[in-house]
């Protein structure tokens, strides 16, 4: 009966090979915003750095000051560093089109994390935040509708990092029954950490435009609204650390990128301060919690591997066992079953 369950538990496909060209489509499309959000932050970049720029000609989001502003040089830094890992996934998934899999599809299908859904709402996620690059580019900054931009944004990609976990977690069978045992790190590497990197970015500046949108509105005081914002970012780092800490460890565990882009941001801003003016308390606590908590996630995705590894040293001793002493084969057996349940469970 077990036996049967798992034999059952994967149907194959009625279509043999057959390209999913709405898939495809969504990936084009896909594409196609990503250049062109890369070909405007060059040219804002270079208009910003060029020998006509005054002190009206800042970029959008630097034209009103406040306590998270970070440098202009952290924050392009980051931003290339998101396309360079956009461009990385985009052509690692590109490349699926073209592998095919034991079971009758082609990996972009099947079993890729990086399902059809996922390329959906990234097109429109692309699509809602083309215009707010393009204003950019052309120095405008209203308040209201850029609060809209980035917050929609970072829902989309809320909303895909999810697809993308729960995806990992429902076709792990499938990547290990064909074998796609790298194809698994690349997907933790390249799109886990590549798109939580992306959302962390547009955490920052949701938070730095609403930071604006209350202090140029007239609603509160720049110091009240610096500490709102600052109270958003950090609600935002605590509901991380208790996801990926507590409820959710074995989804994010290898995740990374958003702690080190937090540091890279609000570490700009503390040692900026001590050559203009002295940082908000607020911030400096802030990035000191971002620090520890790298060095909490470093620690556990550290014992935790290493507690991977003795289980899997001790598995292969006790498979040993079994082969020299078949006396011992049913004890060594149930062991064997225990330790390689764990050990699933923490890959």
């Amino acid at each position: 009966m077990d036996i049967a369950l798992v034999e059952n538990d994967y149907v194959l496909p009625t279509a043999i090979y057959k390209h999913d060209w709405i898939h495809i489509l969504y990936m084009v499309i896909c594409i196609i915003f990503f250049m062109i959000q890369v070909c405007q932050r060059i040219s804002v970049d270079l208009y910003y750095s060029s020998n006509f720029k005054t002190d009206f000609y800042i970029p959008s989001l630097n034209r009103h000051p406040t306590e998270l502003t970070p440098t202009l040089s952290s924050i392009s830094y980051i931003w290339y560093l998101v396309f360079i890992w956009q461009a990385a996934w985009i052509i690692y998934s590109i490349i699926g089109i073209f592998r095919r899999t034991s079971s009758g599809t082609y990996f972009y299908q099947h079993p890729c994390a990086m399902n059809k859904w996922c390329y959906f709402y990234t097109v429109f996620g692309l699509i809602l935040f083309t215009p707010q690059l393009a204003a950019a580019a052309r120095n405008k900054y209203g308040i209201g509708i850029s609060i809209f931009r980035y917050v929609g944004t970072l829902c989309e990609l809320i909303i895909i990092l999810v697809v993308v976990h729960v995806s990992l977690w429902e076709n792990l069978k499938g990547y290990l029954r064909n074998r796609f045992f790298v194809d698994v790190w690349l997907t933790r590497l390249l799109y886990h950490n590549g798109l939580a990197l992306w959302a962390s970015v547009l955490f920052y500046e949701s938070c730095l435009s609403i930071i604006i949108g209350l202090i140029y509105s007239d609603l509160v005081s720049p110091p009240t609204a610096s500490i709102i914002g600052c109270f958003l970012l950090l609600f935002g780092f605590i509901t991380l650390s208790i996801l990926e800490n507590v409820a959710f460890y074995n989804s994010l565990a290898f995740t990374l990128s958003p702690w080190l882009t937090f540091l890279w941001l609000l570490g700009g801003i503390v040692f900026r301060s001590h050559d203009e003016s002295s940082s908000s308390v607020f911030v400096i606590w802030i990035f000191s919690y971002s620090i520890q908590m790298i060095m909490i996630k470093s620690s556990v995705l550290s014992y935790n591997y290493n507690y991977q590894l003795n289980h899997l040293f001790i598995l292969c001793f006790e498979y040993e066992l079994m082969i020299l002493f078949p006396v011992m084969n049913e004890v060594l057996h149930k062991n064997y079953r225990v330790i390689f349940w764990k050990v699933s469970k923490i890959s």
